[in-house]
């Protein structure tokens, strides 16, 4: 009698751990899905450090969620930072080896990395990895491309034309793609294959700036300056603050001795909300031996933000090329007074 009483109480108590550890992990998926929904948000925003610390929350709640990785990578590459989206990459996909758009994003990173790479062991590597993508996706238009990438600099450029020109035939807007059959048609010479290939391009992703910008890089090879700036200024009306093209409109303007255009370029650059080019200007002006300009403009930025590390660096750099020695000790000592342990100041 008192076996059948005790194995009825473990029996009970079997039931009611299970029914905890489901309750819990439906919990855990709940709060998953919040915190992943917030993030999605929030990349969309462009408020990458608020999205990683929502995804950071989702990751603890569930450690083998690969939507989360995922996301991850998106902040990253938001906020240029490569090596760390690659990494949230592979872990997505390692966590869930069919994730699609994980695989498909892993590929167009690979196709970017081997882009100018020569190392042939570097090269075999990713064409393995790349093979790895097709078995998942196989009529993926990015890792088609990224073979393609792969493929060419070992070698085999029959097959690189024939996956590239596959990749296009599934989707005609990957640009990168299109940027990689044309410069092989370039090298041939075919500056008219390669041109119609861009082209073509931009008119299939008539909203994307850097379907206009790989146009204009081609036309600055072709020596053709005037058309390259106008499709510069055509992907700055589809999107006014798309800083590529301003920095290589600047470039151009300035090889041509349009000085005066090119400062006004830069100066458009500094003013997009992307802190990456915020220092542009003044680092013309620098250049142009505007030396009290540049400090201006680098002292006021600064004192604007004084979290940016980047104009902190910039201007710290001046004061002392310039040798304005006393006024670069004291925002060191600024900014290490605020925080001992910033790393950049010491």
């Amino acid at each position: 009698m008192n076996k059948m009483v005790c194995a009825r109480k473990t029996s009970v108590l079997l039931l009611i751990t299970l029914i905890l550890t489901a309750l819990a992990a439906c919990r855990s998926t709940h709060s998953a899905e919040y915190f992943l929904g917030r993030a999605e948000k929030l990349i969309q925003q462009k408020q990458y450090d608020r999205a990683l610390l929502e995804l950071k929350n989702a990751a603890r709640e569930q450690p083998t969620n690969a939507e989360a990785y995922y996301q991850a990578a998106l902040a990253h590459l938001g906020m240029g930072q490569y090596q760390a989206a690659y990494f949230d990459l592979t872990e997505a996909t390692k966590l869930n080896p069919t994730h699609v758009k994980a695989q498909e994003k892993l590929a167009e990173m690979i196709a970017s990395s081997v882009a100018n790479a020569t190392d042939p062991q570097e090269l075999e590597e990713a064409e393995k990895r790349v093979h790895s993508i097709l078995e998942v996706v196989p009529e993926s238009s990015d890792a088609l491309t990224a073979l393609a990438r792969a493929e060419y600099p070992l070698g085999k450029p029959l097959e690189a034309i024939q996956h590239l020109q596959r990749a296009l035939e599934k989707a005609p807007q990957n640009l990168q793609a299109a940027w990689s059959l044309a410069t092989i048609k370039a090298k041939k010479g075919d500056f008219n294959g390669a041109e119609q290939i861009l082209r073509k391009a931009a008119v299939d992703s008539p909203k994307s700036p850097e379907a206009q910008i790989a146009l204009a890089r081609l036309l600055v090879i072709a020596n053709r300056p005037e058309e390259a700036e106008s499709a510069y200024r055509q992907a700055l009306h589809t999107d006014p603050e798309f800083a590529p093209a301003l920095q290589e409109m600047a470039e151009l303007q300035l090889s041509r001795g349009k000085k005066d255009q090119a400062e006004r370029t830069l100066a458009e650059l500094s003013a997009l909300p992307d802190k990456r080019y915020r220092a542009a200007h003044a680092t013309y002006l620098f250049r142009q031996r505007r030396q009290e300009e540049a400090l201006k403009e680098l002292e006021k930025l600064a004192a604007n933000d004084p979290k940016d590390h980047n104009v902190f660096t910039i201007l710290t750099e001046t004061y002392l090329l310039t040798n304005h020695l006393p006024d670069a000790e004291r925002i060191i000592n600024r900014a290490l007074k605020k925080d001992p342990k910033d790393s950049i100041a010491i």
